[in-house]
């Protein structure tokens, strides 16, 4: 321990469940002086051993990893009886208070994105001491994890509940799970990690990002998941005015159910460049240095509690660290983001904790993600023995049937040059009383087109309107897959797209 160094905490930057941050002063020998950020163990997490490890974790995994997006770590010390973490201060706001004013232009939007993809790629890839993949996964990209400089530099923060690979792991169970409802991906919901949970959580922030609105929850089954895809990305195209079918596609993509559909980090982290081209986008120096200043000399400070002016001296006499091996519960850490209100949670009961023996089971989770939203309001938690657990999952595993959402019949993504509206269709059939017809393109086996005026297959001659497609893709039976506008004396060019299980007019 280096015994002369001392830190005079100057205010809260933000207040978590397990870890309070503060903005302080480094205090050296020969009167060396450092801003730094001092994230500190909450004293109610102190005697948790299994977070106590997880949180010495995070200062060795982020020391093993370089990336201009990724906070710095200076080292881990022991004060005033608690564990902290010394890392780079980094100036600027959070994307969750930024939002709070309005949506971003897209040019910064897909800047952010790229730069942290390209930092999620690298940390999955970083070699460790032992020369293996650390294997990094964040496990909570939100927008309030993320920090804008007025410079435009991009910071990923809170690696607290982030999983890795490395020799000098303490926490050796990897059942410990933790997220942010909003932003987790459908199998995240069925305690499933992998790389491409992130990518999906960053899918869902760079959609709010560009619509300043959330995705919102998903669910662990198919066709709900797809229902409320299909609605909520016909509404990002309109929102967007339908200026990228690539960015579209990109957000569609990373928001995809199955993982292995999801495109890579790096994958991302190029589309996004390349989208940034095109567009011919503002820059996001350019944007911060202009709008940054003027948002953080209104912002609200954080309560801070009673660490705010004092100065914490480093000491040794650190306890010793506890045998990793003998804890085989799970933990389950599932939070509600409070964007919005620009509340922040000041108390760890605010959180929804539980400890559980869990099993992967696809068909039981979508109960236990409601039982845990519902249920569990409290800071108390509840320990089960596994004999418990299991009779209470096998029961509760029958009361729990399959839900299937109906098909949700929304008008799709519509090209705002090729397609004319209904109601100049509508005028054209009265003028000229004449009709039309579409062609298909993609991966459908059969579409219909479905309206009042009937049912019309490929090559039928159409009256104008507004018509449902129905579509059959392989291995699915038929649905509503979109929308689609019939003009007088034109042929309508309809795209099936069987990864989305989507059909919109080209």
């Amino acid at each position: 321990m280096r015994e002369g160094r001392s830190y005079k905490v100057l205010r809260t930057l933000g207040v978590g469940g397990f870890g309070t941050v503060y903005h302080a002063e480094l205090q050296g020998e020969s009167g060396f002086r450092k801003q730094v950020a001092l994230k500190v163990l909450n004293p109610d997490m102190s005697n948790h051993d299994e977070v106590a490890r997880r949180f010495r974790d995070e200062a060795r995994m982020l020391g093993l990893v370089r990336h201009s997006a990724i906070v710095q770590v200076d080292g881990l010390v022991w004060l005033k009886d608690r564990w902290a973490v010394v890392m780079e201060y980094v100036e600027g706001m959070d994307l969750r208070s930024i939002l709070e004013d309005e949506a971003l232009p897209v040019g910064p939007a897909l800047a952010i994105a790229a730069e942290v993809a390209e930092a999620l790629h690298i940390a999955y890839h970083q070699e460790g001491a032992d020369g293996q993949q650390l294997k990094l996964l964040h496990r909570d990209i939100k927008p309030s994890n993320i920090q804008i400089t007025p410079s435009g530099e991009v910071k990923i923060l809170d690696f607290g509940t982030a999983r890795a690979e490395f020799s000098d792991r303490e926490a050796k169970t990897r059942s410990l799970y933790f997220g942010t409802m909003d932003y987790m991906a459908p199998e995240r919901l069925d305690f499933i990690d992998g790389p491409e949970g992130d990518v999906y959580a960053l899918g869902t922030v760079l959609y709010e990002t560009l619509i300043g609105e959330r995705l919102g929850k998903t669910s662990p089954n198919a066709k709900r998941h797809l229902a409320h895809l299909t609605e909520r990305m016909n509404h990002f195209w309109q929102q967007t005015q339908g200026q990228s079918e690539a960015l579209y596609k990109l957000v569609a993509e990373m928001l995809s159910f199955e993982p292995e559909h999801r495109p890579t980090a790096k994958d991302v982290e190029r589309r996004c460049a390349d989208l940034q081209r095109s567009l011919n986008s503002q820059r996001i120096r350019d944007w911060a240095t202009h709008k940054l200043p003027s948002l953080m000399a209104v912002r609200s400070p954080v309560d801070g509690d009673d660490l705010t002016g004092s100065t914490l001296f480093e000491r040794s006499g650190a306890p010793s660290l506890s045998d990793a091996s003998g804890n085989s519960d799970v933990f389950v850490r599932m939070e509600t983001d409070h964007g919005g209100s620009g509340e922040k949670p000041k108390h760890a009961a605010s959180k929804i904790m539980t400890s559980l023996w869990v099993h992967r089971r696809r068909t039981l989770m979508a109960g236990l993600g409601t039982i845990f939203l519902v249920g569990i309001t409290t800071l108390d938690v509840v320990r089960w023995s596994k004999a418990e657990y299991e009779s209470w999952a096998s029961e509760t595993a029958n009361e729990i049937p399959e839900v299937e959402a109906d098909p949700v019949q929304t008008e799709a993504p519509v090209d705002p040059v090729l397609a004319a509206p209904a109601e100049a269709s509508t005028r054209k059939d009265s003028e000229r009383n004449t009709t039309g017809k579409f062609r298909v393109t993609g991966d459908a086996t059969r579409v219909v087109l479905v309206g009042k005026n009937g049912s019309f297959k490929r090559g039928s001659r159409i009256p104008p309107g507004t018509y449902d497609i129905r579509a059959t893709f392989p291995g699915r039976s038929s649905m509503v897959a979109g929308r689609a506008t019939i003009s007088a004396g034109k042929t309508t060019r309809i795209e099936c797209i069987e990864a989305f299980t989507l059909c919109k007019m080209k």
